[in-house]
């Protein structure tokens, strides 16, 4: 995963994209144990070697203009990596160059999983995951 990246999540009510959340933190290293933001909005984990994984989850907010400019400012730390759940009404005023992790459920046992890239930065971290 590239610092400086924003990871938009994208899935139904109960899909999985904690889950995903939860795996890209292992990833990172971090061993903190990741939960979801959801009353919260906003969680911050350190990534060993410096930034942190910030995880945001939008679902309930009316007011998207609250938060927009907190993102923003996370977002200009290129050392941060971001992951946003329930993004829609707003991630294209943030950064046009994405991740989008998409998460269809299938059953109880079963998801697929598509991921896209929509710019440069992205294009590497997804090639990073190849």
């Amino acid at each position: 995963m590239q610092s400086g990246q924003l990871i938009e999540l994208v899935g139904t009510l109960g899909g999985g994209k904690t889950v995903i959340a939860k795996g890209i933190a292992q990833g990172l290293g971090i061993t903190q144990t990741i939960t979801s933001p959801t009353f919260s909005v906003q969680r911050s984990y350190a990534i060993p070697g410096g930034g942190y994984l910030e995880h945001f989850d939008l679902y309930r907010l009316e007011d998207v203009d609250i938060i927009e400019q907190s993102i923003k400012e996370i977002l200009a730390d290129k050392t941060n990596i971001v992951l946003i759940e329930w993004s829609k009404p707003f991630i294209e005023k943030l950064r046009s160059d994405r991740l989008i992790i998409t998460i269809q459920w299938v059953n109880e046992d079963t998801r697929d999983i598509t991921i896209n890239a929509t710019g440069p930065v992205s294009t590497r971290a997804l090639a990073d995951i190849a």
